[in-house]
């Protein structure tokens, strides 16, 4: 009764997206449903959204380093949410664009880097970009296809799987460990690990955040997320308010021990050797531009295309959770008719 009918709310998808679009400028926003040259009605598959400030600020303002990571979603229909997090001045999480989708696999993938594509500005020669990710279902096929030049880098959680691996199928191993990955010296790699596990941890805070609206419907849960980014972004951008300094707070343990002696040792300033991305400067430019509000649907301008229907329901892999009464005394007894087990011919 609060949030409407699900199946409802994939018929205005289109809606939805036309005013994403109209009260946040030049947002990308793709909609993709099956079907729609069909008789039948189209189905529903997937919706990305990258909002134009957000876009803005990480273009401009962020490090080119970029997290990619899914989370499932617990509404009627289920599928799965993609998304994409960059770090701001503060080393702090900066999400820019998030899909939801079927399943996770490389077509979806693959259409979510293809978005992401049309919306960065570096991202299309694959120069100068990092992704790190924990390799999920497809990742590594879109990446060569699409961002062949880029670095990947990949979590702290996945050489801990490559361990329990090796323990478990040392062909199995063998093959993940062929896989090409850059290789460091033991301080630089130490250096990269933080930066990896720092950027995991950030994914895996946002995908916490966002666990209230992954059993919403579609629009509902798409109008989640927007409106916790605005007030997110409006908060960040009132506190740098009340900030002195020229530079954001400083990660001292990040540091260089050598390089942080010879700073000292010189008896210069500290903040003329911080690299710009963490000035307090460049940190307001990226959380200037304010997300606008969207009415409500009521409001909302009808486009003239066919309705969509909700996704087909697909039942997750895995074993089924099984929920079990304890039985009083005298229940349940094991020669009755009730608890002998019936036997099926396939």
């Amino acid at each position: 009764m609060i949030y409407g009918s699900a199946s409802e709310q994939y018929a205005r998808v289109w809606d939805y997206g036309k005013a994403v679009i109209r009260y946040n400028l030049d947002s990308g926003v793709y909609v993709v449903v099956d079907g729609v040259n069909k008789p039948e009605p189209p189905i529903f598959m997937r919706i990305y959204i990258c909002l134009a400030p957000l876009r803005a600020g990480f273009n401009k303002r962020c490090r080119p380093l970029i997290g990619l990571d899914e989370c499932n979603l617990k509404e009627a229909y289920l599928g799965q949410i993609l998304v994409a997090i960059g770090k701001d001045g503060n080393n702090k999480i900066f999400p820019f664009a998030w899909a939801t989708v079927e399943v996770e696999n490389k077509e979806t993938w693959y259409w979510f880097l293809e978005s992401l594509k049309k919306d960065l500005v570096d991202i299309t020669n694959n120069l100068g970009l990092t992704f790190m990710s924990d390799r999920q279902k497809g990742l590594l096929e879109a990446f060569e296809q699409l961002v062949p030049l880029a670095e990947k880098r990949y979590c702290f959680d996945f050489e801990v799987a490559m361990e329990s691996i090796k323990c478990l199928l040392e062909d199995a191993y063998e093959y993940l460990e062929n896989i090409p990955t850059r290789h460091w010296s033991k301080h630089a790699f130490s250096n990269i690990c933080k930066s990896n596990m720092l950027l995991n941890n950030l994914c895996e805070t946002f995908n916490a955040v966002i666990k209230d609206a992954r059993d919403k419907p579609i629009l509902t849960q798409m109008e989640w997320v927007r409106k916790y980014m605005m007030k997110r972004n409006r908060v960040k951008w009132e506190a740098v308010q009340k900030m002195d300094g020229k530079n954001m707070p400083f990660d001292w343990d990040s540091m260089c021990v050598h390089g942080f002696a010879c700073i000292l040792d010189k008896r210069v300033d500290l903040d003329d050797y911080v690299d710009a991305y963490y000035s307090r400067a460049t940190y307001i430019l990226a959380y200037e531009d304010a997300i606008k509000p969207i009415p409500c649907p009521k409001h909302w301008e009808k486009i003239d295309l066919r309705k969509s229907l909700p996704p087909q329901v697909r039942v997750m892999l895995g074993r089924p959770k099984s929920k079990k009464m304890k039985l009083e005394k005298g229940e349940g007894a094991p020669n009755s008719k009730e608890t002998q087990p019936k036997l099926h011919k396939f």
